[in-house]
């Protein structure tokens, strides 16, 4: 049995489903679920590879950020 009930029916999943094809044109695979964003990076992920994904992340939040406070 749950321990608490979850309804679903009401949440807006629309934007965290825009974050995750936003990150996806850019080249980051993630997992949108709910109000996550859930990703999950190889565990040979170079320095390099690291700070690119930071980097889209970056930009993705801001945009998301920008469009939220405009």
């Amino acid at each position: 049995q749950r321990l608490a009930r979850i309804n679903l029916a009401n949440i807006n999943f629309a934007p965290m489903a825009a974050l995750g094809a936003a990150c996806l044109e850019r080249g980051m695979l993630t997992f949108p679920f709910g109000n996550r964003l859930n990703i999950a990076p190889p565990l040979n992920l170079s320095d390099d590879e690291a700070a690119d994904g930071l980097a889209i992340l970056d930009e993705v939040l801001a945009g998301a950020d920008g469009e939220r406070s405009g």
